[in-house]
């Protein structure tokens, strides 16, 4: 994947987007917050996020 590429979702009414670094980023955080909450590797984490940019975050998101 190129860094500057853009991720953009469309709903009805809006309009996100963000970058793949930008993307990368929010996963890494993500992990980082989940780990210091003590979730580890193969543990299930339930979201509920739909329609949302954050969404694709957490499905990239690598403990």
């Amino acid at each position: 994947m190129h860094p500057d590429a853009r991720v953009v979702r469309y709903d009805d009414t809006s309009t996100a987007s963000l970058t793949f670094a930008e993307l990368a980023d929010q996963a890494a955080r993500l992990a980082g917050a989940l780990h210091g909450l003590g979730v580890r590797r193969d543990d299930l984490v339930a979201t509920l996020c739909w329609k949302h940019p954050c969404s694709v975050a957490t499905s990239r998101c690598r403990l």
